[in-house]
């Protein structure tokens, strides 16, 4: 695709569309490395009338007004069919991970949580999902069925101010795309509770006759981490710990799989 320059003072950013923390001290660097003359990758942005939607590129688009600059190489884009040129910045963006620091796990939630939680894009296939946002499908399973959970649990509470659909649209009104906070906080994976902090348990939770579907969630959960994360089969133990003794049918498949994964490593 072609490449040219176009004016700082014409790309917009959305929010919406930024789905990983700015970071100052990448800022900075990518600066100075201006300044001293190195050529970066173009941007990509979709084209709206006489502005450009910023789709890729965050970080490089606020050096380079830090220092001044007017112009930046960028990768100009038609909307996807159907698409506004905002949503299809915010499509791209999902699954951009070109250039720069490597994605962390919360930056692929923060994605996947922004099509979970739209209209539209909430209809798709995990699997659509997750090749949009370039994760496992697992990983997008997993979301979708926490963010299921805290929708039930909202209708189930009375005076909370906040209905199910709310949670479920992430404060959208109308089909727009809001602000992303709301589906962030929605996103975030419960922790492992620790021995020292662990909430009181039910005590058939620490027997052989859990839910199945309570073992399920969790191996999700895991296997997710050791997908994406690329953890080793022993982090994964050390973090789990915990969680892994309430539950007993889980153990056997999690050391197996772990240790295929670490198996596989170790060949490579």
């Amino acid at each position: 695709m072609a490449t040219t320059e176009i004016p700082l003072n014409k790309i917009k950013g959305l929010p919406e569309a930024q789905f990983r923390s700015s970071d100052p001290g990448v800022k900075s660097e990518y600066a100075k490395e201006m300044n001293e003359g190195m050529r970066f990758p173009p941007v990509v942005v979709f084209q709206d009338k006489g502005k450009f939607i910023l789709a890729d590129g965050f970080q490089r688009v606020e050096a380079a007004r830090s220092i001044e600059c007017t112009k930046i190489a960028a990768e100009i884009r038609e909307p996807y069919e159907g698409e506004t040129a905002e949503r299809s910045a915010i499509l791209y963006a999902a699954g951009a991970n070109v250039h720069g620091a490597r994605r962390t796990i919360q930056d692929k939630r923060n994605a996947v949580c922004a099509l979970l939680t739209d209209p539209e894009w909430s209809t798709w296939t995990n699997r659509q999902i997750a090749k949009q946002c370039r994760v496992s499908h697992t990983f997008v399973d997993n979301l979708r069925a926490k963010l299921d959970k805290e929708r039930e649990r909202n209708l189930n509470q009375k005076g909370s101010g906040q209905s199910g659909n709310d949670v479920a649209t992430g404060g959208k009104e109308n089909g727009k795309v809001s602000d992303l906070s709301d589906r962030r906080k929605a996103a975030e994976n419960e922790q492992p509770t620790s021995s020292t902090g662990s909430k009181p348990q039910d005590s058939s939770s620490t027997s052989n006759d859990e839910p199945e579907d309570a073992v399920f969630s969790f191996l999700v959960t895991v296997f997710a981490d050791l997908e994406d994360a690329e953890i080793t089969g022993t982090q994964a133990f050390k973090k789990y710990g915990d969680r892994l003794a309430e539950y007993s049918k889980a153990v056997k498949f999690i050391k197996d799989y772990s240790n295929a994964r670490d198996r596989e490593r170790g060949a490579a």
